[in-house]
């Protein structure tokens, strides 16, 4: 699944969750270093939507 860390404002693909704390691992698409959010849409979604 493709999410946008909408702090950071890039797309990754998710290879990791936590339940307790809500934080997804994020790996570039195209590969390179993973990072950590907890703040996150899909990556389809539009920033204004609903």
């Amino acid at each position: 699944m493709i999410v946008k860390d909408t702090v950071r404002g890039r797309l990754g693909k998710v290879i990791a969750w936590d339940d307790t704390t809500r934080v997804v691992t994020l790996v570039p698409p195209d590969g390179g270093e993973q990072w950590e959010t907890d703040a996150f849409r899909p990556g389809n979604e539009q920033a204004d939507r609903p």
